[in-house]
């Protein structure tokens, strides 16, 4: 499991707030899972333009 901080806008998450997120490449895309919403990304560089990744969890 991921834990990342929301800095983005575009939806109902709080900005700033710490998610738990599920993440998974579909073609050349990279895809965000956390709570109802799923964000499509075209590279990594793109996603950390909107989550902060605070720590990750193997298990």
């Amino acid at each position: 499991m991921i834990k990342a901080r929301y800095i983005g806008v575009e939806c109902e998450l709080q900005s700033g707030k710490v998610y738990p997120i599920k993440t998974r490449c579909k073609g050349n895309k990279l895809v965000v899972s956390v709570r109802a919403y799923k964000f499509e990304y075209n590279s990594l560089e793109e996603f950390l333009k909107r989550w902060k990744v605070e720590a990750v969890y193997h298990g």
